[in-house]
């Protein structure tokens, strides 16, 4: 994506995403052991980081 948009940052960008895995990975571990509460404040988490992601991305597309 950063090669076909410039104003990505490609390093920024894999982060996001790298950091959106490691966030569903654990919210899915709380879940399989029972820890609900745990398991709902990481989707929270992953919920802003979407947001942030969503930005992230509008920015480099409007930057076109």
């Amino acid at each position: 994506m950063s090669r076909q948009t410039p104003a990505y940052n490609e390093t920024e960008l894999r982060k996001m995403f790298y950091d959106h895995l490691d966030m569903e990975r654990q919210q899915m571990e709380a879940y399989l052991d029972g820890d609900y509460e745990t398991d709902i404040e990481i989707y929270l988490r992953s919920q802003q980081n979407m947001i942030e992601l969503a930005d992230f991305l509008t920015s480099g597309l409007l930057a076109r």
